[in-house]
């Protein structure tokens, strides 16, 4: 079968069902956001659901298409497999492509959320790009698995998170924009996380390192009910600290015997 061509700034027609829970349904308009480099050659493709109804929540972007009004429901980003693709309907305006991008990109900016990070500050949209190829390139390979975090009740984006399995173990990233610090929320999805890992019956050990100084990120892993193991000599770089490996805090959590 002749696979549909897509790029990035597309609509098409797509299949989402079957969905769960509060995952909007049914064949819908969708915006293909993930990356042209990755669209060229790989079966999946990272689609924004499109929307009439709602309300202008920050994490839905306004949008015109086919001269109706609506919203790029980017709280509802989604990873789907090719066949899922109906038909092509067009292409959003330029204008609406860019503030697409833009909002994908105002988190992975903040210097102060990514002071601790393995990663530097996205400094342009390119580097955006580059991060969602990534995420979709290690997901299908299977060496890790991000998600990203939506508060349910506006639709803002609240952060990522990220597992790695390694055969009978799983560590875990996390990454929380900074208006909602101090809320606890990234407790409740790591939580939820460590629960999920622990109760596969070939996991038996869920564990996770922070930056000897990130004394925020400690306490949450405490709080999920992780003990600390010891202190990782030069472990990791963190470059938004120092081009040298820094010690990190290496803590876990494992199944009762």
């Amino acid at each position: 079968m002749t696979r549909a061509p897509r790029a990035r700034g597309d609509v098409h027609l797509v299949r989402l069902d079957p969905t769960l829970g509060s995952e909007i349904q049914k064949t819908r308009p969708c915006l293909v956001v993930s990356p042209d480099e990755l669209n060229e050659h790989l079966r999946t493709v990272i689609v924004a659901p499109m929307t009439t109804a709602g309300h202008a929540y920050p994490w839905r972007v306004p949008c015109r298409f086919r001269r109706r009004s609506g919203f790029v429901a980017l709280d509802q980003l989604r990873t789907v497999d090719g066949e899922r693709l109906v038909r092509r309907l067009g292409r959003l305006e330029p204008q609406n492509i860019a503030t697409v991008l833009q909002r994908l990109q105002e988190n992975a900016s903040d210097p102060a959320v990514a002071k601790y990070m393995t990663w530097t500050p996205h400094r342009t949209v390119a580097d955006t790009k580059e991060f969602l190829s990534r995420c979709e390139r290690v997901w299908i390979e299977g060496s890790a698995f991000p998600w990203s975090l939506w508060y349910k009740q506006d639709g803002a984006f609240v952060g990522l998170i990220e597992v790695r399995v390694r055969a009978s173990a799983v560590d875990l990233g996390y990454a929380l924009a900074r208006r909602w610090w101090r809320q606890r929320l990234m407790s409740e999805a790591v939580t939820a996380m460590v629960e999920w890992a622990l109760a596969q019956p070939t996991i038996y050990r869920v564990w996770a390192t922070c930056d000897v100084d990130n004394v925020a990120s400690a306490r949450l892993l405490e709080r999920v009910g992780m003990e600390r193991e010891g202190v990782l000599r030069r472990w990791l770089v963190h470059p938004n600290l120092s081009e040298a490996p820094r010690d990190c805090l290496c803590y876990s959590i494992v199944k009762a015997g």
